[in-house]
């Protein structure tokens, strides 16, 4: 029966059958501080275990010839009738403290070493050897199991773990841990390194061989590069260990902008250059895109940096980029571009037409296709003349009258860019003059070879046509001003003029002017049948 009961303990061997129970049964520790390495005693068979008795031992072995395990004794601990004995085989003694239960009544028992002060000496295996009864106290039954301490010569720096491993913007669970299995004197954690408003509250725990803290931090584009610490401390402050860990936080692109050069005002004929630019972005940005008016511009795709020749209305719009990467993507503000360029396509528009009679009201207004900055400045020519009395009207009316107005007109349209005229428009204004072979106007009075005055108003049935004068053409009516003899002190005056077409020269005579040729006329010209008569 001996021989069975210690094949329990083989390895491999039915081990689900020990009551014994080191979990976990591999411990780390450093000089200087605590260990307990934790034993459990639970039923065997269904039965609770009496008559305890508990042997630790270091280093232990089997021993084939006594078919026991044997080593350095530490500590015996054994009960009889519910009471303790202790007896401690270790120097000093006060290193060694037994920290379980053994209690009869208990279904599972604590049968729990610890070791204070840990020296380097004290690394390696530790066994426990259990006597026991049940269901028939006479006999004893005993088993053994055994745990490995590792003593380091300094603690171990704290770990950190991260969930989401994958750090992007927003909130993620951060655990701090460091192997730790004396709870009875207790460390703490601490994490540190961010803002505390972005940080949980914290606190330590230890369980299961493991001392630890977890937090949650709310992440941003802003902390990629900063440092997690986590701090391994003892009750009072005192800085144990410590670990860092840097932070590689994944954001879509920041601060996106269009940058433009030489400027967002550009004179036509000028290369533009746009360039998308962001401030950061992690990972880098794999994709660009762009925009004009809110349109996509797809012959520019994948590029940062664009330039082309500015023609004016074509290139000039708003343009905005949008830069990507496998987080996300992000657009810029809206940048406008403004192509400036001299006047296009002046013209003139005259109404009611190039062609009206003496006495109408022409209008003529000065046109243009496209203009940036938009027009400052109009003039206007009259037969290659400047009209200053004109300027800066982009629109002019007056009353046509036949000499003054005919004419070649021409508008010109300025801008701080530049100039442009328009081409000729010939303005041709007709003469409406009518006169009546014996008087001119109404109320005009002439004397006849008598002396008296006579009115002859003009009436439609006397009026002639400015083509014709008494059957005559207005070259034979004024011919004969040519043939008359220089006055004295006057020069001789000639007239030239074609009966198809009227000259502005003509219409415009002044009163005084006609007075004297109607006069000139009087004296010369035959008199009427009728007058002879009288």
């Amino acid at each position: 029966m001996k021989n069975l009961v210690w094949l329990l303990f083989f390895p491999g061997f039915l081990c689900n059958l020990n009551p014994l129970r080191i979990n976990p049964d591999s411990l780390v520790t450093w000089n200087g501080s605590c260990v307990v390495i934790p034993c459990q005693i639970n039923q065997y068979m269904g039965a609770l275990l009496s008559n305890i008795s508990l042997l630790w031992y270091h280093q232990p072995f089997y021993d084939t010839n006594q078919s026991d395990y044997l080593g350095h004794l530490l500590y015996y601990i054994f009960t009889i009738s519910g009471m303790y004995g202790t007896q401690v085989q270790s120097s000093p003694a006060s290193r060694l403290e037994f920290v379980g239960n053994l209690q009869d009544n208990l279904e599972t028992k604590d049968c729990s070493l610890k070791i204070s002060q840990v020296r380097m000496e004290d690394n390696g295996i530790y066994g426990v050897k259990l006597f026991a009864s049940y269901n028939r106290p006479v006999q004893l039954n005993k088993w053994f199991l055994n745990a490995t301490i590792n003593v380091a010569e300094s603690p171990p720096d704290p770990k950190m773990d991260l969930n989401p491993k994958d750090i992007q913007e927003g909130w993620i669970r951060v655990t701090c841990f460091v192997p730790y299995h004396c709870p009875a004197e207790p460390l703490r954690l601490t994490i540190s390194g961010l803002e505390k408003t972005r940080l949980s509250s914290q606190e330590t725990t230890i369980s299961n061989g493991m001392i630890q803290t977890v937090v949650n931090l709310e992440m941003t584009w802003e902390d990629h590069g900063k440092s997690l610490v986590c701090s391994l401390e003892e009750q009072n402050g005192l800085e144990i260990s410590k670990s860092t860990m840097q932070l590689y936080v994944k954001y879509a692109p920041k601060d996106v902008r269009v940058i433009a050069s030489p400027g967002m005002t550009i004179r036509a004929g000028e290369t533009l250059s746009l360039e998308c630019t962001r401030s950061s972005s992690n990972p880098e940005v794999y994709q660009y895109l762009w925009y004009k008016d809110d349109q996509l511009m797809f012959e520019w795709l994948k590029l940062k940096k664009i330039e082309f020749e500015t023609e004016g209305d074509q290139h000039s719009g708003a343009y905005r980029c949008e830069a990507k990467n496998s987080v996300g993507s992000e657009k810029s503000e809206e940048l406008r571009i403004d192509v400036q360029y001299a006047p296009r396509d002046v013209w003139l528009i005259a109404s009611p037409g190039t062609s009206i009679h003496e006495g109408e009201r022409l209008s003529l207004k000065c046109m243009l296709k496209s203009s940036t900055p938009e027009v400052s400045e109009y003039l206007w020519y009259k037969d290659d003349q400047v009209m200053d009395e004109w300027k800066n009207f982009k629109k002019i009316e007056f009353e046509a009258e036949t000499d003054q107005h005919s004419g070649i007109y021409r508008c010109e349209a300025k801008n701080s860019f530049g100039t442009q005229k328009s081409e000729e428009l010939v303005i041709d204004v007709q003469s409406h003059l009518h006169y009546s072979s014996s008087l001119p106007t109404s109320g005009y009075q002439r004397t006849t070879e008598s002396g008296g005055p006579q009115s002859s108003p003009a009436s439609p049935s006397t009026t002639k046509s400015v083509s014709s004068c008494d059957g005559r053409t207005l070259w034979e009516e004024f011919s004969f001003l040519r043939e008359l003899p220089n006055q004295a002190g006057k020069p001789r005056t000639q007239f030239i003029h074609s009966c198809k077409e009227l000259t502005s020269a003509v219409i415009h005579l002044t009163e005084k002017f006609r007075k004297a040729l109607l006069q000139i006329r009087e004296r010369t010209r035959p008199v009427p049948n009728e007058i002879k008569k009288q």
